[in-house]
């Protein structure tokens, strides 16, 4: 495999890995102050968005050592 393809595998190891640690701390919320739900949507939603916030910073960096 070339390192793109490692490198995109990653980043669908990462959101995966994000959105399910969001859900299961929703879900705790959810269960602890009877949320109905907006626990595991907000967990996942958090997750989303930290991510793409990582994905943005990543793709940053890259066109940046690319342009050096």
């Amino acid at each position: 495999m070339d390192k793109k393809t490692v490198a995109l595998i990653g980043l669908a190891f990462e959101l995966t890995g994000l959105v399910l640690a969001g859900v299961f701390l929703g879900n705790y919320l959810d269960s602890k102050w009877d949320l109905k739900g907006l626990g595991v949507a907000g967990g996942a939603l958090l997750a989303l968005v930290l991510w793409i916030t990582h994905v943005m910073k990543v793709l940053k960096e890259k066109s940046s050592d690319n342009s050096k």
